[in-house]
């Protein structure tokens, strides 16, 4: 019959893996959330910078931009 050292040594490494398991996916799910906001935040800066210019352009009758 397993000793209680032995069962309880088990459980920890079992329950060790499940929750490196659970920290793995939370890691990789923030690091895809913050992919997507990071393309988010740059294709607005991108999009207010270029109606920025357009509408000092417009003022300014700026040629070639």
């Amino acid at each position: 019959m397993p000793s209680l050292t032995l069962v309880v040594s088990l459980e920890a490494i079992f329950l060790s893996t499940f929750v490196m398991i659970g920290q793995n996916r939370q890691a990789a799910f923030q690091q895809a959330k913050s992919d997507h906001d990071f393309e988010a935040q740059d294709l607005e800066l991108k999009t207010n910078t270029d109606l920025t210019r357009k509408s000092i352009c417009s003022q300014w009758s700026c040629i070639g931009v």
